[in-house]
C-alpha cells in the first residue's frame, strides 16, 4: 500500500508544481487539478494522513487549505509519507496478528464491549459522513468513494479482535444482509443515474428550445461513484442486458421488467457469492469443484486488469469504473477461495481470519 501511496503522491505534486511553475494565472486547489483516479488513490489513505493534517503539515499538493504561511516543502514530505508508511506497518503488523489466531482474551470484556461500541459509532455515522463529503456542496465533493475503504477494512479487523468476525459472517444473517446491502447500492445508484440522466436531457432540450441565447449542451457524464457502484455488480448486469442486446426492439433497456429482472439478478448474484463464501451451495456441487479453478483465473485476470488501468490508465475526465471493477472482482477471488474444502493441516479458524 506505501507504493501506491507514493504513486498517486508523486503523480499529484507533480500535477501541482506544473501549475505553480506553468504559465497559468489560476491554480485551482487540491483535488480539483487531480483526475478522478488519482484523487481515489489519495483519498484510500487518507486516514493515514490524518496525523498529518491534525498537524497541518500536510505538503500543498495535497492539501486544501491555502490560507498558511510558505515554508519549506521538505518537512512536510516527511511529515506525510512517515506518519503514511508508520500507519500501515501497524496495520500491517496487526493483520499478521489476526493471522496468526492472537486476539483479545474473553477475559478483557471491558476493552471488547468498548471497541464494539466505537466500530457500532462508526459503522452509523461514518457511513453518513463519507457520503456528505461524496456529494459535495457548492464547490464539489471533497472526497471519492475511495475513502470508504480505509474505514471498512478496520472495521473488519475490530470485529475481528474480538472474536465475532466468524460468527457474524458465518450465520444466516449475513447471507441475508450482504446482499441486500449491495443490492441497496444497486438500487442508490440505478435512481441516482436516471435522475442525472433526466436532468442533463431536461438541459438539452431547454437549450434547444432557445437557439437565440448562448447555451452550451454538454454530453452526459454520470457521477464517477456510480459507475464504480455498477461496475461493482457488474457480471449480473451483462447478464440482464444479454435479452436487450439480442432483441432491444422487443427488450428495451428502460422496460420495467427489464430493470426488476437486473434487480432481481444483482440480489441472486450477492447471495450467491456469499453463500460460495460460507461452503454452502453451490460451493458443495460437483459442478462448482470442476469451474471453480477455470473461473478464478478468469476473475483474476479481469482483476488485474482492472487494477493497473485503476493505477496507470487514468482518465482525465470522470471515471472508468475501475476501482469498482477491481473491487468486484476481489470479492468473487476471495469467495472462491474461501470456498475451497480445508486441507488436512487446514482449519476453520484459519479461513475466518482472512
Amino acid at each position: 500500500m506505501v507504493p501506491l501511496f507514493l504513486l498517486t503522491f508523486i503523480r499529484a505534486d507533480v500535477r501541482w508544481r506544473e501549475c505553480q511553475n506553468g504559465a497559468q494565472s489560476i491554480c485551482f486547489p487540491y483535488p480539483m487539478y487531480l483526475d478522478y483516479e488519482s484523487q481515489q488513490g489519495l483519498d484510500l489513505h487518507w486516514p493515514a494522513l490524518l496525523p498529518a493534517a491534525l498537524l497541518n503539515q500536510l505538503p500543498d499538493s495535497i492539501n486544501p487549505n491555502l490560507d498558511r504561511p510558505s515554508r519549506t516543502q521538505g518537512l512536510r514530505y516527511v511529515i506525510a509519507v512517515g506518519g503514511v508508511i508508520a500507519i500501515w506497518w501497524l496495520v500491517g503488523w496487526w493483520w499478521e496478528r489476526l493471522l496468526c489466531g492472537r486476539r483479545l482474551s474473553a477475559h478483557r470484556r471491558k476493552l471488547r464491549w468498548c471497541i464494539l461500541l466505537m466500530v457500532g459509532a462508526l459503522g452509523l455515522l461514518g457511513p453518513l459522513i463519507l457520503y456528505e463529503g461524496i456529494r459535495g456542496g457548492y464547490e464539489g465533493p471533497t472526497i471519492t468513494d475511495a475513502a470508504c475503504l480505509f474505514p471498512s477494512m478496520l472495521i473488519v479487523m475490530s470485529l475481528a479482535e474480538c472474536g465475532v468476525l466468524a460468527s457474524l459472517l458465518s450465520g444466516n444473517g449475513a447471507r441475508i444482509a450482504i446482499p441486500a446491502s449491495l443490492l441497496c447500492l444497486y438500487a442508490w445508484a440505478d435512481a441516482t443515474y436516471r435522475t442525472e440522466r433526466f436532468q442533463n436531457e431536461t438541459r438539452s432540450q431547454a437549450c434547444i428550445a432557445k437557439p437565440g441565447e448562448m447555451c452550451i449542451n454538454l454530453p452526459f457524464d454520470p457521477s464517477p461513484q456510480i459507475l464504480d457502484a455498477a461496475a461493482l455488480q457488474l457480471p449480473p448486469l451483462l447478464l440482464a442486458s444479454l435479452p436487450s442486446l439480442a432483441v432491444p426492439s422487443r427488450v428495451p433497456v428502460e422496460l420495467t421488467p427489464t430493470i426488476a429482472f437486473r434487480y432481481i439478478l444483482a440480489g441472486l448474484y450477492w447471495y450467491t457469492v456469499v453463500s460460495l463464501a460460507q461452503r454452502k451451495w453451490p460451493a458443495t456441487t460437483r459442478v462448482y469443484e470442476r469451474i471453480r479453478t477455470p473461473l478464478s483465473v478468469v476473475c483474476s485476470a479481469v482483476f488485474g486488469f482492472a487494477f493497473l488501468c485503476w493505477v496507470f490508465g487514468y482518465a482525465r475526465h470522470g471515471s472508468g469504473g475501475m476501482l469498482g471493477l477491481a473491487l468486484g472482482m476481489l470479492a468473487l477471488i476471495l469467495a472462491f477461495r474461501a470456498s475451497r474444502k480445508p486441507e488436512r493441516n487446514e482449519t476453520p479458524e484459519m479461513y475466518a481470519s482472512l
